[in-house]
């Protein structure tokens, strides 16, 4: 009985790679023929991408599962660097400073800029605008908004206030109850 139990459990994890390799294989041909810029790149399993037309990816680049990047905005990514698990890349956000709360149905997009031979670890979200240095080191579970110095080793502190909202803006859109959705 105990020797069924392993057969089966590494029968199903030859599976499973070989799902995720196959997977992975048919995305980089996808980022090769969609991206605005792409040559070696490996993808190990599922991950979503959307309006890869705005995508540039440098020489060997890696992308583990799980990854999740929105394009709109422009996405670049130098040589030799590496993406862990479940990393998000927003490079559209919505606008919370138009018609209505929390926001609007418009977008503002912003570049995101990662340099060469960037780590960045499991579960990070990279933000509009951020701009990811040569070198730099993204500690899993971080949030990346603004310039990430060359050579950095950054990770996920508590959180912090980035800036505020105007709060003159927010409180005649709620005595308007503009709220977004709502008609």
């Amino acid at each position: 009985m105990k020797f069924a139990g392993l057969f089966f459990h590494y029968l199903f994890r030859i599976l499973d790679l070989s799902r995720n390799r196959v997977i992975g294989w048919s995305l980089e041909c996808y980022l090769r023929a969609k991206a605005k810029r792409c040559s070696s790149v490996y993808v190990s399993g599922p991950c979503r991408f959307a309006n890869v037309s705005g995508l540039e990816l440098g020489q060997n680049v890696r992308i583990n599962v799980d990854n999740f990047w929105v394009c709109e905005g422009g996405i670049s990514v130098g040589d030799n660097t590496i993406f862990a698990r479940s990393v998000t890349i927003y490079s559209r956000n919505h606008n919370y400073s138009g018609r209505a709360l929390p926001f609007d149905d418009t977008n503002v997009f912003r570049p995101v800029v990662i340099g060469r031979n960037v780590w960045v670890g499991a579960n990070v979200t990279i933000l509009p605008g951020a701009c990811i240095e040569d070198g730099a080191i993204i500690g899993g579970g971080a949030v990346v908004a603004g310039v990430v110095p060359f050579g950095s080793i950054v990770g996920a502190p508590k959180a912090k206030v980035l800036r505020e909202r105007d709060k003159e803006h927010y409180r005649r859109l709620d005595t308007q109850k503009a709220y977004h959705g709502l008609e």
